[in-house]
């Protein structure tokens, strides 16, 4: 089973899909092709759906978006998306992860907790900074393939990671 979202209009920018593991039964999203922003809280604690579609089109990925959803991987490579602060924290199954080419930041606690997730390929992207805590206690975290870009690593960016 899987839900289309189009798009929705949210009157606080809070709207959340998922309140917890009721929705066991939603195992795929696929966004309208025309999606440009996937809302704060929107997949919060999601813990049954393990595919995300993610079309071009998508521009902005807000806070805790993804926070503790059970997806094995996202593939944002072909979008134009921010990320920010807390967007995939908690996404324990997410083993693969390949960002926007013109990606500049790395947000705070972006992808800290997901503990599967064993390596990260930056070298295709334009990340300058990754900031505080981006991925604290992935503790499979072995990889790491940093671009030319990179400037700035913050305060516990691979705290508690097999990176060193």
């Amino acid at each position: 089973m899987h839900y289309i979202y189009k798009n929705l209009k949210y009157d606080d920018g809070t709207f959340t899909v998922c309140t917890g593991p009721t929705n066991d039964n939603v195992k795929e999203v696929v966004f309208h092709p025309n999606t440009k922003v996937i809302d704060k809280k929107a997949f919060r604690n999601c813990y049954g759906f393990e595919n995300v579609v993610f079309p071009d089109s998508i521009e902005l990925i807000k806070e805790q978006a993804f926070e503790n959803c059970a997806i094995k991987s996202a593939d944002l490579s072909n979008t134009s998306a921010r990320l920010l602060n807390n967007c995939f924290q908690g996404c324990y199954a997410l083993k693969e992860i390949k960002l926007p080419k013109n990606l500049t930041v790395i947000p705070k606690e972006g992808f800290k907790g997901c503990l599967s997730l064993e390596s990260i390929d930056l070298s295709k992207t334009k990340v300058n900074l990754i900031e505080e805590s981006a991925f604290e206690d992935c503790t499979a975290l072995s990889e790491v393939k940093k671009p030319k870009s990179l400037k700035t690593i913050e305060t516990a960016a691979f705290k508690n990671t097999k990176v060193e």
